[in-house]
């Protein structure tokens, strides 16, 4: 996993830092890129595969370094967040892959085999599907404010209010260098994960304890 995890983030830093520097000498962009983006998604990907090759062996350490790459990813994008909205998208694909890596590991058989029981299998395993999807499209579609990157006299003269919610995707986004009509409400966001996450635990715990309890 150690391995994996440098391996894969050394891998990635150094693209991120020489590579805009090859394509596109003149500008800036390769030490910002290399430091803040492809380095921590490097190092998170890194200890992903490292956790799903060592699932068949050391099922329970996989779930908790998978577990840890989600909320270290959720971290990152939160953060990244605060550049403007398109900024959470290269986060927005690691969240993805632990979607995938996490069906992969409670669902298909040979991933983790007899080592887990089949309540934490079917029912847990579905429980942080569910939660990791829920908050995968919390980050498509996340709630925002007026950024106060542009002034009011530039703002557009309709007087339509914002949306409560706006596609990742959004122009609004990023409508010229350096201005935004929009920015992620990371306030906001962060409720919606921290209650989807609390809620999650509880029904996996709730889940656990019913069919823990003895038959009267």
């Amino acid at each position: 996993m150690v391995v994996w995890t440098l391996g894969v983030g050394f891998v990635s830093l150094a693209a991120g830092w020489f590579g805009p520097a090859y394509f596109a000498p003149r500008s800036n962009l390769a030490p910002p890129i290399g430091l803040f983006v492809t380095g921590p998604l490097g190092v998170l990907l890194g200890a992903l595969i490292g956790a799903l090759s060592v699932a068949k062996d050391r099922p329970r350490l996989a779930i908790a370094c998978i577990g840890l790459v989600w909320v270290t990813t959720l971290l990152y994008t939160f953060w990244i967040f605060a550049l403007g909205g398109w900024g959470g998208i290269p986060a927005l694909i690691l969240q993805l892959l632990v979607l995938a890596s996490i069906i992969y590991l409670f669902f298909y058989r040979s991933a983790a085999p007899a080592r887990l029981s089949s309540d934490v299998r079917r029912g847990c395993g579905a429980i942080a599907v569910g939660a990791v999807a829920t908050i995968l499209l919390m980050t498509l579609f996340p709630p925002v404010i007026a950024s106060p990157s542009i002034q009011a006299a530039q703002q557009p003269a309709s007087n339509a209010p914002l949306p409560s919610f706006a596609f990742i995707f959004d122009r609004g986004f990023h409508v010229s260098p350096g201005y935004a009509l929009l920015d992620v409400n990371r306030a906001e966001l962060a409720a919606e994960w921290t209650i989807t996450v609390v809620a999650a635990v509880g029904l996996c715990l709730l889940m656990r304890a019913l069919r823990q309890r003895p038959v009267a």
